[in-house]
């Protein structure tokens, strides 16, 4: 590991959850910013040339707007995921930050819940000849599920607890907003029928 993989606040170190992740060097409070996310912004076009020549892994690359990617620098890929983290990722672009969403204390192993940076789109994948990333999870957690797939894919009652806490990135938080769920519901209404 070279020496961008810490800094003051965060170092990274061997994991329980699966290879390298990031643990905190001194306390972080509900709401407090963890690290402003860094790497490289690329269209999804991009990300699968790179992966294609072996440049990039799956793992390497965090939704950050609806056709944006950030291949994520060293540091930033050794955050692990949890079913049941700490952090959440926030924001848009380049701006996404790592949040805590409740106490971390020096030592602790900070996470985030991958499947809410994950609101592909299948068809333009599909149209790339790839397949939606997905991954088996060992987090640990007791409400671990399992898998870490598409933000769909979670429990609806996650689902909401995300959205309404603001924690997920803006593109999820606006695909999936209460106002959505409204015009779902309204459009999958029988014609003639209120309520």
């Amino acid at each position: 590991m070279s020496a961008r993989v810490s800094t003051p606040a965060l170092r990274a170190a061997e994991s329980a959850i699966a290879g390298m992740g990031v643990f905190a060097r001194r306390d972080f409070a509900p709401g407090e910013r963890i690290r402003s996310l860094s790497g490289s912004l690329q269209s999804l076009a991009e990300v699968i040339r790179r992966a294609d020549e072996g440049d990039v892994e799956g793992s390497d690359v965090l939704g950050v707007d609806d056709s944006a990617y950030l291949v994520l620098d060293e540091l930033d890929r050794c955050f692990n995921h949890s079913c049941d983290p700490n952090g959440a990722v926030v924001g848009a672009g380049e701006g996404v930050e790592l949040l805590a969403i409740r106490a971390v204390r020096t030592g602790d192993e900070i996470t985030f819940d991958y499947s809410t940076t994950m609101a592909d789109d299948p068809e333009a994948i599909a149209a790339a000849g790839r397949s939606l990333w997905r991954c088996p999870c060992s987090c640990g957690a007791t409400n671990c599920r399992g898998v870490i797939d598409q933000f769909v894919t979670l429990p609806i009652e996650t689902r909401r607890r995300y959205v309404d806490r603001g924690w997920a990135p803006d593109f999820v938080l606006r695909a999936f907003a209460p106002s959505s769920r409204v015009e779902d519901r309204k459009r999958d209404e029988p014609t003639g029928v209120s309520r």
